[in-house]
């Protein structure tokens, strides 16, 4: 609603400009004509009505009208003109101006009123695609942002979703392939899939299957969704279920860390074992733990120089930062870092406040210093698996590089 009112102020305040700028015009050529008794400048007085008629409201444009033939009268009666046909034509010029300059104006006007509703029907469209992410959920804060590489429109092929459950919340983060139209409807597809199997009350890796056999139908060859599901319980417990996506970043205090995907898959829609086997990563989190969840638009923008941002240094302090703070915060340093952000880019932003009602045993502090590598890294074991099979793991968050990037993290547009 505000950006509605802002936009609106800015366009009066164009539009004024606009029509001082056409007064101006006239007032110019009508004393021009008058320091000049010889020649008369009445037809150059047709160019205020048309400057009007392009920006200025019909009701303006026609005060504009009416001053120009006022001043060619005036004009005409100053000047004795040789010849009678010379001066009927000008006099129809002007005139026509006059009458035309108006209704083009209104023409103009009313093909911008529809471009405006079209445009607004376009955006609800978009926003029931990408709804909005409640800030508090389950036993979570939550906070996302999202910017479409295209100018016109609000999104484009990443997508993000979260549904709660009896136990938890659900989401899902994702990237299309491609750009455009047709990357929003396989974003629908993929979310509108995400929320039928949620509310199905599916196994996570289950949901993961029904939204590649769905995309499955509507995607063409070489068309595929790099995705990640994941589940996060009152207790703290954390599912992941990785299609070919990035891994989330853990943030606990002042450590940030990039979740170690050891059964990654590949992504949604190609030809894979997905049907089978589908294995997902668990972790317990400690009450204040943050999980970040991103598109690649964070991690390949690229600096002035080619290379891409780095991306440790996008998240130094998500941890710590204030909560509502965070996101804000990370795409200003991308801005400032990126010479150019041509991807889309969708952030998710998890918080887990509801403490663990039965705190695991921890045989020494979350975050560890590995002094072998000279930077901070979580240990295996500090990250309480909630089922058997073994915790999950964590390993440092790279310094960006083109070698570090694999064929699969670096596609879908």
């Amino acid at each position: 609603m505000e950006g509605g009112i802002l936009q609106g102020m800015k366009r009066a305040r164009r539009t004024d400009l606009w029509f001082l700028a056409a007064l101006l015009a006239l007032g110019v050529i009508a004393t021009a004509d008058m320091l000049d008794p010889t020649n008369s400048l009445v037809g150059a007085l047709a160019v205020a009505p048309f400057l009007a008629s392009a920006t200025c409201t019909p009701a303006r444009t026609a005060v504009v009208s009416a001053l120009s033939v006022l001043f060619g009268s005036w004009s005409l009666a100053t000047h004795a003109e040789a010849e009678l046909t010379t001066t009927a034509v000008r006099i129809g010029v002007l005139v026509s101006a006059a009458v035309l300059a108006p209704l083009v104006a209104s023409q103009r006007v009313g093909r911008e009123r529809r471009l405006q509703d079209l445009t607004h029907v376009a955006e609800v469209a978009q926003l029931a695609v990408l709804t909005p992410i409640p800030p508090v959920a389950g036993p979570a804060r939550l906070a996302s942002a999202y910017e479409s590489a295209s100018r016109e429109a609000l999104i484009g092929g990443d997508l993000y979703g979260v549904v709660e459950t009896e136990r938890g919340i659900r989401l899902m983060v994702g990237d299309v392939r491609g750009k455009g139209i047709d990357a929003v409807r396989t974003a629908a597809v993929a979310l509108a899939a995400f929320r039928d199997g949620t509310q199905q009350e599916r196994p996570l890796t289950e949901v993961a299957r029904h939204c590649d056999r769905q995309l499955r139908r509507h995607l063409v060859d070489e068309d595929f969704v790099t995705a990640v599901f994941a589940e996060l319980d009152d207790e703290g417990g954390l599912e992941i279920v990785s299609c070919g996506h990035p891994a989330p970043l853990l943030a606990r205090g002042d450590h940030v860390l990039q979740l170690e995907i050891r059964n990654p898959r590949v992504p949604l829609g190609l030809p894979s074992e997905l049907d089978s086997g589908t294995a997902a990563e668990h972790l317990r989190l400690h009450s204040g733990d943050r999980i970040l969840f991103y598109t690649d638009g964070l991690a390949e923008a690229r600096d002035a120089h080619g290379a891409f941002v780095d991306l440790g240094t996008m998240v130094a302090d998500i941890g710590t930062t204030n909560f509502d703070e965070v996101l804000d915060t990370v795409l200003t340093r991308l801005h400032d870092a990126a010479l150019e952000v041509r991807d889309d880019l969708a952030l998710v932003l998890v918080e887990y406040t509801r403490p663990v009602s039965q705190p695991c045993e921890q045989p020494r502090a979350a975050a560890l210093v590995d002094d072998s590598a000279g930077q901070d890294q979580m240990q295996p074991d500090d990250l309480d698996s909630h089922v058997p099979g073994g915790p999950a793991s964590t390993i440092p968050l790279p310094r960006t590089s083109e070698s570090s990037r694999s064929p699969m993290a670096s596609r879908p547009g």
